[in-house]
């Protein structure tokens, strides 16, 4: 931090003093999302994926608002199970009341199978294999 006092009369040290006492004492600095940092889940159209932050977020926060500080997610409407690893299917923003500090994306951080369908093993199978005899048709007919 830097103060500069301009055109003060006598106690010019004084009220660079009380500025920098002001910017230290009123606002700290917060890593607020770490680079690769787990985001917890995130639920998208079909499914759930585990989410790091793609970026990190450092900010001045002022020491008044560190009890209400907000996380906000915003999901990709496009993103679909199952989504490519690293991919970005949401957005994090941080936020104080009155001020959005700042945001950054939400990736994916691995793909989780599917979950299984009920039923014997042979009932699977067989609907995997006319699930993908019906795509193959519908690839030739299109």
């Amino acid at each position: 931090m830097v103060a500069i006092v301009l055109g003060a009369p006598h106690e010019s040290f004084s009220d660079a003093a009380a500025l920098l006492a002001y910017g230290f004492g009123g606002f700290t600095q917060r890593t607020l999302a770490s680079d690769g940092g787990d985001e917890g889940t995130l639920a998208i159209r079909g499914g759930a994926v585990p989410v790091v932050a793609g970026a990190a977020l450092t900010a001045l926060v002022p020491t008044a608002s560190l009890d209400s500080l907000r996380q906000r997610i915003s999901v990709d409407p496009r993103a679909a199970f199952p989504p490519a690893p690293g991919s970005r299917i949401g957005t994090l923003f941080v936020s104080i009341p009155g001020l959005t500090i700042g945001s950054v994306p939400l990736l994916v951080s691995v793909v989780p199978p599917p979950p299984a369908s009920p039923g014997p093993w042979w009932v699977r199978a067989g609907m995997s294999v006319g699930r993908s005899v019906a795509g193959a048709i519908r690839a030739i007919s299109d």
